[in-house]
């Protein structure tokens, strides 16, 4: 759609010259960016495949995360004043637990840990990939040694 054709319907009134159009509302507050959506999709992929990584407490450097981010699709536009606007939103705050630096002032996201899965043995354990992972790593092992 036009943005005359939008500022016509949002106005209900025709436009006839181009200086009708400064008379109108600006209607670039009713179009919905979507960049900022696309950017937290980015953020929240990077940090559920550190989440799951296997850490005991999954963190990373906040220059590390900022890259990641930037290299997934959407996140281009993804920088540190974005991360700190994430942190304070209610889709973040119960994954990203906090952001401090280290004794050498390196910045740092400190992740929340994964919940415990109950596994089908009944036992509380790291989650299916990393068990997975660690019975291929032991059958390498095995066919190595023989």
């Amino acid at each position: 759609m036009r943005y005359r054709e939008f500022a016509q319907r949002l106005n209900e009134g025709p436009l006839d010259s181009p200086e009708d159009i400064s008379a109108y509302d600006d209607v670039t507050a009713h179009v919905e960016d979507d960049a900022d959506h696309e950017s937290d999709a980015a953020l929240m992929t990077v940090l559920r495949k550190i989440q799951f990584a296997g850490a005991e407490q999954p963190k990373i450097a906040v220059r590390a995360l900022l890259q990641l981010v930037n290299n997934e699709p959407g996140g281009e536009s993804f920088d540190k004043s974005a991360l700190e606007k994430a942190k304070g939103s209610d889709k973040f705050k119960e994954l990203i637990k906090n952001i401090e630096p280290n004794n050498e002032g390196i910045e740092y996201v400190f992740i929340e840990p994964p919940e415990p899965i109950d596994t089908p043995d009944g036992e509380m354990g790291a989650s299916p990939d990393a068990k997975k992972a660690a019975s291929t790593v032991s059958a390498m092992a095995k066919r190595a040694a023989s």
